[in-house]
C-alpha cells in the first residue's frame, strides 16, 4: 500500500469525514434526548408533587369535618402555622409510604417560609433552599 496513492488518501479522507459526521450526528441525538428526558421528568415530578399536595388537602378536609362532627375543632382552617396540620400531614406522609407506588419517593412538606412540616425521611446530604428561593421578591427579607 503507497501512502501516496491517490486511492489511500480518498480513503483516508472519506474515513475522516465519516467519522466527523458521525460524532456530530451523535452529539446532536445525544442533546435532543437528554432535553426530552430531562423535560419528561420535571414534568412527571410536577404531577407527582400536585398530586402529593392534593391527597394532603383532601386528607385535611376529611379530618376536619370528622373533628368537627365530633365536637372537636381543628383549630382555624389556616393551615399555616397549624400545629394540626403538621401532625395531619406527618400522619398521612407515615400511611401513603406504606404504599407501594409512593415506597421509593421521598416526599417532604414545606410550608411557606421554607420549615419542613412534614417527611418520610430525611435525604443525606441534601440541603434546604435558600429563604429567598421562598418568599417573593416584592416581599422584605424576614428580620432576623
Amino acid at each position: 500500500m503507497n501512502v501516496k496513492s491517490l486511492r489511500f488518501r480518498m480513503t483516508c479522507l472519506y474515513v475522516i469525514a465519516m467519522a466527523l459526521t458521525f460524532v456530530l450526528v451523535g452529539f446532536i441525538v445525544f442533546r435532543l434526548t437528554s432535553r426530552a428526558l430531562s423535560g419528561d421528568l420535571d414534568d412527571l415530578l410536577e404531577l407527582r408533587a400536585e398530586g402529593i399536595a392534593g391527597s394532603i388537602d383532601t386528607f385535611w378536609a376529611v379530618e376536619s369535618q370528622a373533628a368537627l362532627r365530633a365536637g372537636r375543632p381543628l383549630g382555624s382552617t389556616s393551615k399555616v402555622g397549624n400545629a394540626d396540620f403538621q401532625r395531619l400531614a406527618q400522619l398521612w406522609v407515615e400511611e401513603r409510604i406504606q404504599d407501594p407506588v409512593l415506597i421509593d419517593i421521598v416526599v417532604q412538606v414545606f410550608g411557606p417560609d421554607g420549615e419542613l412540616i412534614a417527611a418520610s425521611q430525611t435525604l443525606a446530604g441534601a440541603t434546604l433552599l435558600p429563604s429567598k428561593t421562598w418568599r417573593p421578591s416584592s416581599l422584605p427579607p424576614p428580620a432576623s
